[in-house]
């Protein structure tokens, strides 16, 4: 019988990702809608290959990074509970 992997630091990225990429599309925007509206919100470091990196989960966020993500968005913290993530491999 085949052990079942936990999910780890990185299927929590990954989830992450894919649902902040989930709810900017369900918004209409594109990734660099996002970052003009990011570095409106005061994140001048941020470019799109960065969104790009954080939506595939390979770049993980502080909780501050996601809030400010879930604000450029109009989206509050539930926002993330409603929005189905990608599958994790088991």
């Amino acid at each position: 019988m085949a052990k079942r992997k936990s999910p780890g630091r990185s299927d929590r990225l990954n989830e992450v990702g894919a649902k902040l990429a989930a709810i900017r599309k369900s918004c209409g925007l594109t990734q660099p809608d996002l970052v003009a509206r990011l570095q409106r919100l005061g994140w001048d470091e941020i470019h799109v290959p960065l969104v790009s990196m954080i939506e595939r989960g390979k770049r993980g966020l502080s909780d501050i990074e996601v809030g400010l993500f879930l604000r450029a968005l109009g989206k509050s913290w539930g926002a993330l509970e409603e929005t189905p993530g990608k599958a994790r491999k088991v």
